[in-house]
């Protein structure tokens, strides 16, 4: 759980993680549970912090008690052959406190992070940089010490940390109108998002998805090596490049039940509603000719529920008829 402004706790940050490493490693051994941990950390996005959290708790488990490490058993049962036994007790008298100071050690090593992060789930360089009183090239590496991720939007200006990004099914993540990706870049991100998509995305679902404007950005990846456009009834698709992929993308696009007219959204209804402040005597198929000129591809019916929808468009109006 997390507070509203991103601080709370998080059971998957890096401290919960030690904590496990150390604690759940006298029960299942620490190979076990780096094995079983790995996967979902990896599938949360977290970064190379949390990741050295779970080496740290685990390691240094192996000095707690018997159980902490597979070779603590090995040896002592090696041990047991030449007539030397070391038991449960004994063994724990020597390492709780080398536990102890193997931990005081990590702690004074590995201080908190948020510590140095100013009071901000994002930030950009120049204050990271200010908050630390340090240069600008240091901060760049605290922040690649740190994992932390780089926005895809606003020029990349801003950083989070893997502790702080709230990503969601996607691997997306927007904090007041910053976007973040666990999967690197816009153009890593768009990549993934089509090539793991199950029918393919169109330049509308995609700007959504992104939380961008679809002409802003789109134009970049036409001849991309990893993706595919085609039309397809009438609106541009993009596939994964991969023949295989590819088809069975194509297949569950065509495969979807036909859809009536639907409402934009937010940002093409904005785009209608300014084509039609600027061209006031325009068909709907005009409008929807321009907007696809721009990178908006949305159906002439759509174009006409929402102006219904807003009373701008009454049945009876006298609107300009589509081929006008």
């Amino acid at each position: 759980m997390r507070g509203a402004d991103g601080f709370g706790a998080d059971l998957a940050g890096r401290w919960p993680v030690f904590g496990v490493g150390l604690v759940v490693s006298q029960i299942v051994s620490n190979v076990p549970l780096v094995a079983l941990s790995l996967p979902y950390l990896q599938a949360l996005g977290r970064g190379l912090p949390t990741l050295m959290a779970l080496a740290a708790g685990s390691t240094i488990a192996g000095n707690l008690l018997i159980l902490g490490a597979a070779s603590n058993v090995i040896i002592i049962q090696r041990a047991e052959r030449y007539g030397e036994t070391l038991g449960f007790y004994e063994l724990a008298r020597a390492g709780i406190p080398l536990t102890a100071l193997s931990l005081a050690v990590y702690l004074l090593y590995n201080l908190p992070i948020r510590s140095s992060w100013p009071p901000t789930p994002r930030c950009g360089l120049s204050l990271l940089a200010t908050w630390l009183s340090c240069s600008i090239a240091t901060a760049r590496r605290r922040l690649k010490t740190w994992g932390a991720y780089r926005s895809y939007n606003r020029n990349g200006r801003y950083y989070t940390l893997p502790e702080i990004a709230e990503f969601d099914d996607n691997g997306l993540w927007q904090y007041q109108g910053v976007v973040f990706s666990k999967h690197g870049n816009l153009k890593q991100t768009l990549v993934h998002l089509v090539t793991h998509s199950v029918h393919g995305l169109s330049s509308t679902e995609l700007g959504e998805l992104l939380r961008l404007q679809p002409r802003s950005f789109l134009s970049h990846f036409r001849d991309h090596p990893a993706l595919y456009r085609e039309e397809l009834a009438g609106r541009w698709i993009w596939f994964a490049a991969d023949p295989k992929i590819r088809e069975k993308q194509k297949q569950a696009r065509l495969a979807q039940p036909a859809k009536g007219p639907v409402l934009p959204s937010d940002m093409e209804a904005v785009m209608i509603l300014v084509d039609l402040i600027g061209h006031p005597n325009s068909g709907l198929e005009q409008i929807a000719h321009r907007l696809k000129g721009k990178g908006l591809d949305i159906e002439v019916q759509s174009i006409r529920q929402l102006l219904v929808h807003h009373d701008l468009l009454k049945k009876t109006a006298d609107f300009p008829p589509s081929g006008v």
